[in-house]
């Protein structure tokens, strides 16, 4: 359909079709989208009106707080362990530092010294400094220095690392 063609009933049968699937938090992305979208179009005179006005998230946010207990971090640290260089390292640093992955995986050797990660591209764009513990300059010593990406991607050095569901199923 022309973008202008597209009702509230399309959107609603779109994002229900969702939820009833058990994809509920993808239809909640979506909306935002697909909200977005049309409040784009309608700043560009492409429609006259919003579809999605009126229509209600399809789901409640679910929030989490669940948190790995010490077994659960012991376990996971041993596995990482066992995993090695790159994911298994990139494992340590995440439970050491409690970064994002990104911030771990896109990190470069001239943003680390022997007192602090210098983390330059986080959510929030503002940068942030992580003390180097003796655990996390342990996980760090692992990491081999040929590249200037400390995690490099298999076969192309100038990439960061990817690959995480292979090796999360490994």
């Amino acid at each position: 359909k022309s973008v202008d063609q597209i009702t509230r009933a399309d959107i609603i049968a779109v994002l229900d079709a969702m939820v009833a699937r058990g994809s509920a938090g993808a239809a909640n992305n979506c909306y935002a989208a697909i909200s977005k979208f049309f409040n784009w179009s309608l700043s560009r005179g492409l429609i006259d009106t919003n579809p999605c006005i009126s229509i209600q998230r399809p789901s409640k946010r679910n929030t989490r707080d669940r948190v790995l207990s010490d077994e659960e971090v012991k376990a996971v640290w041993g596995a990482a362990k066992q995993v090695g260089f790159p994911f298994g390292t990139i494992v340590h640093l995440l439970l050491a530092t409690a970064a994002r992955r990104s911030e771990i995986t896109t990190l470069t050797w001239d943003k680390v010294n022997h007192e602090i990660i210098h983390i330059a591209d986080t959510k929030t764009h503002q940068p942030h400094y992580l003390p180097i513990t003796p655990l996390i300059a342990e996980s760090i010593e692992c990491i081999p220095h040929t590249h200037d990406n400390m995690f490099p991607a298999r076969g192309v050095p100038d990439n960061f690392f990817s690959g995480f569901s292979k090796c999360k199923k490994r």
